[in-house]
This record gives structure tokens, sequence and C-alpha cells, in this order.
């Protein structure tokens, strides 16, 4: 299943870079709204976007939140 999400929105990547994702990418589904992480946690791995789009921000320097971009399906942010 990971190959053939690959093949359809990632069709510029390499065919070994979409083996190696292949053995080692994992899915994961989020709900509409939910956090994904929050001020001083990190992400351990890239994150690829097969269908929808997550929004980015940064914490700004008075503590609020900047705007950031959306990583959405075979775009980088």
């Amino acid at each position: 299943m990971i190959k053939e999400y690959l093949k359809h929105n990632f069709k510029n990547f390499e065919p070994a870079l979409m083996e190696k994702i292949g053995h080692n990418a994992s899915i994961k589904e989020f709900e509409p709204g939910e956090m994904l992480m929050t001020t001083g946690q990190y992400f351990r791995s890239t994150i690829l976007v097969v269908e929808g789009r997550i929004k980015l921000y940064r914490e700004g320097p008075a503590l609020g939140w900047l705007p950031g971009c959306w990583a959405q399906v075979a775009a980088s942010c």
C-alpha cells in the first residue's frame, strides 16, 4: 500500500528512494484539527502528506504563534 501511495503522489522520487521509504514508512491518519505536536517536541523522521494538508506554525518571541505554511500532498514547506 505504501508503495502505491508513493507511485501515485511522489512520481519524481527515484526508484531506490521509493524502495527505501516503502520498507521503512508507516501510514498514520489524523482527524481534522488534531494537534500533531507541541512546542518542544520534534519529529524523528520526515513527514510525507499523502492526503489533505497540515498547517505549520512556529512559536513567536512573545509566546504567540506566528503563521507558518501549509504542507500538502507532494509539496514541501
